[in-house]
């Protein structure tokens, strides 16, 4: 165990008692690039889910294609634009693609393809079924478009968002989704994406069968993952970290009592996320702040309030509400 993570000992804590370096070893396991990612964080804090054990917890890919094919606005697409109201009561709206869907339809003239978009907005979730069957749920904040019918030799969808994803088998034709600089391609399998244009980490963990992840951004490359394996994108160092987590201890957004994994996060991401789930403003004043990366988990149902003090356990920020609104800055 290095120094540096001696040094952090009084940071690792839970609801009701601090916990030692040797403790979360014993929860995360011996796995040493588990411990060396732990040795680097700024923060590590668990909160009330000690029984968690071992959980580690696009408008790019528009861009791309847009430039791909030298599209350009105005051509091809009928316009139009529904609203909805859907299971979980969330007023999504429905609209035809933005330039870069254009530009993937103007470049396979082949095939006519209408697309639709839905937007879900904070402190809400959504739920989509897709022509081919496959079900998305969608976290807040999210943007998800779709074609109304999957014609070509593949199924292609773009994400700017979370989503849990349930592919329907078809071997024939690869899923794909396009999300921030990454294509994950699957046959029919189930995971959790979370890759929002705002953040600087992207994040898929792999509940059921086999994803194929491939990036369009940084040096590009491709990783295989299986399930229980969780692949983080950090857009600002173009590094890409893997780590193990329990798949029957996750639960994701869905769930009736939200949980939260922030797993070598930095501040601003934590916000951000923050913001979404509970539809809220939570601003990080201090731009210094928003880098400390923690390593935290919330499962017992815990406000926005309290998530935001157990982030402060060790006092070196000042959460003031302002309103509806919360604002971070570092103590002075």
């Amino acid at each position: 165990m290095t120094k540096e993570m001696d040094k952090k000992d009084k940071g690792i804590t839970n609801d009701t008692e601090n916990q030692t370096v040797p403790e979360i070893k014993d929860l995360l396991g011996e796995d040493s690039d588990i411990l060396e990612t732990l040795s680097e964080m700024d923060n590590v804090f668990l909160f009330g889910g000690l029984e968690v054990r071992d959980d580690l917890m696009s408008k790019e890919a528009f861009e791309r294609f847009r430039k791909g094919t030298g599209a350009k606005a105005g051509h091809g697409a009928r316009k139009e634009r529904r609203s909805h109201n859907w299971p979980l009561k969330v007023a999504a709206s429905l609209v035809l693609p933005l330039l870069g869907l254009l530009a993937w339809s103007l470049s396979r003239p082949d095939i006519e393809t209408e697309w639709k978009e839905m937007v879900v907005p904070y402190g809400s979730t959504g739920e989509l079924i897709l022509a081919d069957g496959t079900r998305l749920d969608i976290d807040g904040g999210s943007r998800v478009t779709y074609p109304t019918a999957f014609n070509g030799g593949s199924r292609d969808i773009f994400v700017d968002g979370e989503v849990l994803a349930e592919v329907e088998k078809d071997p024939e034709r690869p899923f794909i989704i396009h999300a921030c600089g990454i294509d994950v391609k699957v046959l029919g399998t189930k995971f959790n994406l979370r890759a929002y244009r705002e953040d600087v980490f992207s994040e898929i963990r792999l509940l059921e069968g086999a994803v194929e992840l491939e990036f369009q951004v940084g040096k590009g490359g491709k990783e295989y993952m299986t399930p229980g394996e969780m692949v983080q994108y950090n857009r600002n160092t173009d590094k890409v970290v893997r780590s193990p987590f329990s798949v029957d201890n996750y639960r994701p957004f869905t769930e009736a009592q939200r949980n939260f994994y922030f797993h070598n996060i930095p501040l601003g991401d934590i916000a951000n996320e923050l913001s979404r789930a509970f539809g809220k403003d939570v601003i990080v004043a201090d731009s210094s702040l928003k880098s400390e990366r923690y390593f935290a988990i919330f499962t017992n149902g815990e406000s926005l309030e309290q998530i935001l003090s157990g982030l402060n356990t060790d006092g070196k920020m000042k959460v003031r509400a302002e309103g509806d609104a919360f604002s971070i800055s570092r103590k002075r």
